[in-house]
C-alpha cells in the first residue's frame, strides 16, 4: 500500500499483551485474520423508523438494477427522502437500503423512484420498512479464541 514492500515502516517492539480494544492500522491483507479473531458479523440491517417517519409494507417484484419500486404500504406512507430497507435479512433475502429520490406517485402501490438501483432481485411480497439508520453492523466477540497474536514477518 505504501510501495515499501521490503522496508520496515512501523516499529514493532518485542512481545506485549493487550486486553480490550485493539487500535492498529488495518490493512486489507490482514482484514480476515483480525475478523476471525474478534468475532462474527451477525446483522446488516437498518434501524426501524418510529412515529411520523414510520412506514411498512411489501413490494411488487423488482428485478436487479431496478431504479424504482412499487410499495404496497400497510402502515404509513412513503415520501421523498425516506430511506427504506427492502428485505428482512433472512438467508434467502438480501436486505438493502435505498433512499426514495422523488415524490412517489399513485396510491398503494406507491411507485417510488430510488436514488440508486437495487443490487438484488426481490420477489413480490418482500417486506419493506422505513429506517432511520441504513446500516447497522453487529459484531459478536469470539468466545473460542484465547488470544490473537500479531507478529512481524520478514
Amino acid at each position: 500500500m505504501q510501495a515499501q514492500r521490503d522496508t520496515q515502516i512501523y516499529a514493532l517492539y518485542g512481545q506485549a499483551k493487550y486486553e480490550g480494544n485493539l487500535r492498529v492500522p488495518l490493512f486489507p491483507s490482514a482484514g480476515m485474520l483480525v475478523k476471525a479473531g474478534i468475532g462474527s458479523e451477525t446483522a446488516t440491517t437498518g434501524i426501524t423508523a418510529t412515529g411520523a417517519n414510520a412506514m411498512a409494507g411489501t413490494i411488487a417484484s423488482a428485478s436487479a438494477g431496478a431504479t424504482q419500486i412499487s410499495i404496497y404500504a400497510t402502515s404509513g406512507t412513503p415520501v421523498s427522502g425516506m430511506i427504506v430497507q427492502v428485505g428482512t435479512g433472512t438467508p434467502d433475502v438480501h436486505p438493502e437500503c435505498r433512499k426514495i429520490a422523488a415524490a412517489p406517485t399513485g396510491t398503494s402501490p406507491y411507485v417510488c423512484p430510488l436514488d440508486q438501483p437495487v443490487t438484488y432481485a426481490h420477489s413480490a411480497g418482500t417486506a419493506v420498512t422505513a429506517v432511520t439508520s441504513p446500516y447497522t453492523h453487529t459484531i459478536v466477540p469470539a468466545t473460542t479464541l484465547d488470544s490473537l497474536t500479531v507478529e512481524k514477518c520478514k
